[in-house]
């Protein structure tokens, strides 16, 4: 049986519980890495701080 290596999760904001279980179990059973993506509608301001010109907040 082929096993995967390295396993992508990518979300919006909001975690679906039952597909990023499945993306766990699946990770563990194929003892892969299991990378995970949350994609921001805006940058918060509270992460503008860190590094302020990395960020273009003009919309």
């Amino acid at each position: 049986m082929k096993r995967f290596k390295n396993i992508l999760y990518v979300t919006e904001s909001v975690v679906v519980v039952n597909a990023f279980q499945h993306a766990v179990d699946l990770a563990e059973r194929n003892n892969a890495r299991l990378t995970v993506v949350t994609v921001l509608e805006s940058i918060p301001p509270y992460l503008t701080r860190l590094h302020p010109t990395c960020f273009d907040n003009s919309g």
